[in-house]
């Protein structure tokens, strides 16, 4: 199936997340599909999880299916991780397929009861029906993990990629989680019609206007421009009474300068009579 927004929007809802969070998680996760072009579940199979489950025995005679820890070099990608996963089940079945990543949202074989099945066969089963399937695993996977669905209600793409991948890569699939919510939050839903409510009302879709919304929406708006004159009204006097404060200090200003000048002069005078005293009675000689 290609995964749409309106089916994001399905598992937002019994999460109580945004559900271009969901959409990001889909296309880091399987490229936002369910199935390989011939109809299988995409799958990854992860060797270090099958020496993990089996005790490690099989590590130095099928290294290329068995490891103690993660690598990446391992991997063959699309219908070619069937053939690792029908070499290891030929090994020990159920590690093997406890041992995958499935579906859609890739979820481990080895969480089969946090999705609601006992066996992990009864899990892969369930992957392998109808696409909407992985749609349920997911909503239980997550619901049975409060930690991941923190992480995916706060998007923090750290978190999540720690409690839903592991700490092998968090640092990079982190990222890739980041930038796959911004380029989901960037694309058009309107075609897709309105979603279903979700955790945040700013990330919905909005909703067609009828001539009730329009009328309603031009009342608003003349109340707001009314508003806004009020406004207007009650500041205009404070505009005004400090204009004419600011002619009063030029004044003052003013006024202030010609003081000193009278004060200057008036020292200066002062100073003339003294030295005119001084003359008169000799105590200042003339050159």
């Amino acid at each position: 199936m290609t995964f749409t927004y309106a089916k994001a929007s399905d598992i937002a809802v019994k999460l109580d997340v945004d559900p271009v969070a969901v959409l990001a998680v889909a296309e880091v996760e399987s490229g936002g599909g369910h199935d390989l072009p011939d109809g299988r579940p995409k799958i990854l199979f992860e060797a270090h999880w099958f020496g993990r489950l089996t005790g490690y025995r099989w590590n130095d005679t099928y290294s290329n299916i068995s490891t103690r820890e993660w690598d990446r070099s391992l991997y063959r990608g699309g219908a070619a991780e069937y053939g690792r996963l029908e070499a290891a089940m030929a090994l020990d079945k159920t590690a093997a397929l406890k041992s995958a990543s499935w579906g859609l949202f890739q979820i481990m074989g080895f969480n089969h009861k946090a999705c609601g099945f006992d066996t992990v066969e009864a899990f892969v089963a369930f992957i392998k029906g109808p696409d909407d399937a992985d749609m349920e695993a997911f909503i239980n996977f997550v619901k049975a993990n409060p930690p991941i669905l923190k992480a995916l209600r706060d998007k923090d793409w750290k978190a999540f990629a720690l409690h839903y991948n592991g700490p092998g890569a968090v640092a990079s699939y982190s990222a890739k989680m980041a930038d796959a919510y911004a380029r989901q939050a960037g694309l058009d839903r309107q075609a897709e019609g309105p979603p279903l409510p979700v955790a945040d009302p700013t990330l919905q879709a909005k909703p067609a206007t009828s001539s009730k919304t329009v009328i309603a929406g031009t009342v608003s708006v003349a109340a707001g421009a009314a508003s806004v004159a009020d406004q207007i009204d009650q500041v205009t006097p404070l505009i005004q009474s400090i204009t004419t404060a600011g002619a009063s200090l030029q004044g003052l200003l003013k006024l202030g300068a010609a003081a000193l000048s009278v004060v200057a002069l008036c020292a200066a005078a002062f100073m003339l009579w003294r030295y005119i005293q001084k003359r008169r009675r000799g105590d200042v000689v003339s050159t």
